[in-house]
């Protein structure tokens, strides 16, 4: 009953304003089995909406992926949680296979959509961008002291694409690990 948009302002009746996003996920979090009261404003109704919830471990795949005209692959990356390198390469493989069953000689292109992905683990993004680079460096960072510097170079082993025309898809809600492998593609 969770709609987009729904604003969560309390969680068992105690109020989340003032809290970070991390001070209110880490509220959120829980025993798998254990259950908890959502209080949720939803925009053009009064008051609050209650949701009881019941905690779980929830495993998703982040890949969404499908063949468009016979020859050109449609990869949507929703998230970068554990494996989502090893989500493309496997989606980019059955698609591959998939048109050559039509008669493609190739892929002609790669279309990777990452709009409204809102990022996730650092060391995935590395996995995605190394996928479809040959060589380089995929993200660095640096702090005020220049010792404190963290290089993310492409994986150069597994599976790679280098030569499929690609192009990628972002917006205004793609971040952090998505503008990371965007940054790296271009």
């Amino acid at each position: 009953g969770v709609h987009s948009g729904d604003k969560i302002i309390e969680l068992d009746y105690h109020s989340l304003l003032g809290l970070t996003i991390d001070q209110s996920m880490d509220k959120m979090r829980g025993k798998p089995g254990t259950s908890l009261t959502l209080g949720v404003k939803r925009e053009g109704q009064k008051g609050l909406i209650h949701f009881k919830l019941k905690r779980e471990i929830i495993k998703t795949n982040p890949v969404k992926s499908e063949l468009l005209q016979k020859n050109v692959a449609y990869i949507r990356l929703s998230q970068f949680q554990k494996d989502s390198g090893e989500y493309i390469r496997k989606a980019l493989q059955n698609l591959t296979k998939e048109s050559q069953k039509l008669k493609q000689k190739s892929l002609k292109g790669i279309i990777l959509d990452m709009r409204q992905n809102p990022g996730g683990l650092l060391v995935e993004a590395v996995n995605v961008a190394s996928i479809f680079l040959k060589q380089g460096i995929v993200v660095s960072t640096e702090g005020r002291d220049p010792k404190n510097k963290e290089i993310h170079y492409v994986r150069k082993r597994g599976f790679k694409d280098l030569t499929t025309p690609m192009i990628v898809l972002i917006n205004s809600s793609t971040a952090s690990a998505s503008e990371i492998v965007a940054g790296a593609l271009q």
